[in-house]
């Protein structure tokens, strides 16, 4: 599984992109990804309201492309985005 996250927007206009590849993460990593993706996609993905100055998320899951504001962010996907983008610094 690879989960791909870009971040843009907020206040600088900086965007920042991370990237895991579930491949390449040891065993008690991988089973990480893989349960907060299963979280994640498990619960109503919100429509995008773009907010001035907030961050929009552009997930992509094996290819499967998603685009959240930070303003609307289900826990579940706030605690997979916090996940990649440390794991992938």
């Amino acid at each position: 599984m690879r989960v791909s996250i870009e971040r843009s927007g907020g206040f600088a206009g900086i965007a920042v992109r991370r990237e895991v590849d579930g491949a390449s993460l040891d065993e008690l990593e991988a089973a990480t990804l893989e349960r907060l993706v299963h979280d994640a996609v498990s619960v109503p993905q919100p429509l995008p309201r773009p907010m001035p100055d907030a961050f929009q998320y552009d997930v992509n899951i094996d290819g499967h492309a998603r685009t959240l504001i930070e303003t609307d962010l289900p826990p579940e996907w706030e605690r997979l985005i916090e996940w990649v983008m440390r794991r992938a610094e």
